[in-house]
């Protein structure tokens, strides 16, 4: 796999880590930021949580969108999305 810029920092490569599951994520280790691929935030939510009480991709109840950010996203370059908590 290609190295990935965080998209906070931009110039600082992500590293990959491995939770005690197995499911590995990238954290850059100069802002502290994770990236997560697509269904890997359902994977380490559901692993420390089995009962985590929502259907369906958890992404999708991130809280309402407002917006394209002024950061890429670090596989397609894409403006990422901005979501009120």
């Amino acid at each position: 796999m290609a190295s990935l810029n965080c998209p906070h920092c931009r110039h600082h490569l992500l590293e990959p880590i491995r939770s005690e599951e197995g499911i590995e994520i990238d954290a850059c280790v100069h802002c502290g930021g994770l990236w997560f691929d697509q269904n890997e935030l359902d994977k380490i939510v559901r692993s420390y949580d089995p009962n985590y009480p929502r259907e369906g991709p958890i992404v999708e109840n991130l809280g309402q969108s407002v917006g394209e950010s002024q950061k890429r996203c670090p596989h397609c370059k894409e403006s990422l999305v901005t979501h009120l908590f």
